[in-house]
């Protein structure tokens, strides 16, 4: 996206018609309509020259412009669910096997939307922990997991051809 910002849009273009093959994670950081305005004229010419494109999405994508949401539901879309509880008590029992139960048990319950915030959450209470050199307790847990549900400001982004 540095091309975009730079202004050097054909380079841009040039490389990206050479892959056969774009794979983007997070692609709900794509804002900016300059930005969203040129990657869909990217996905345009990769769909129409029958290139493969793989997108993933793990947080909201409401900034993500109407049109290029749109485009992708010309292909396969598959939702992941929250992963159960049972299952996060699993990964728990082995990630945070020297955690007390009870703050295992409070883990569990949290409605994390996938394992990489489940893995991120022990590290940061297994750090925390040690850098205060206290023990692993539940109000410690609580502490630091508040951050992850905080909500994040969203604003919606218009396209030029919505303006």
């Amino acid at each position: 996206m540095d091309a975009v910002k730079g202004n050097r849009i054909d380079d841009f273009y040039r490389f990206y018609d050479k892959v056969d093959t774009l794979i983007v994670d997070d692609i709900q950081d794509l804002i900016g309509p300059g930005t969203q305005n040129a990657f869909i004229q990217v996905f345009d010419s990769l769909h129409q020259n029958r290139k493969q494109l793989v997108f993933a999405c793990n947080d909201e994508y409401d900034s993500l412009a109407d049109r290029l949401f749109s485009r992708f539901r010309w292909g396969l879309s598959v939702q992941f669910d929250i992963i159960k509880s049972s299952d996060r008590m699993t990964v728990l029992k082995q990630l945070a096997a020297s955690f007390p139960e009870e703050v295992k048990t409070y883990l569990s319950h949290l409605p994390v939307k996938d394992l990489g915030v489940l893995i991120g959450m022990v590290k940061t209470i297994e750090a925390k922990a040690k850098f205060l050199n206290e023990p692993v307790t539940k109000k410690l847990a609580q502490d630091v997991v508040r951050p992850f549900f905080a909500k994040k400001k969203r604003t919606k982004t218009s396209t030029s051809a919505e303006k």
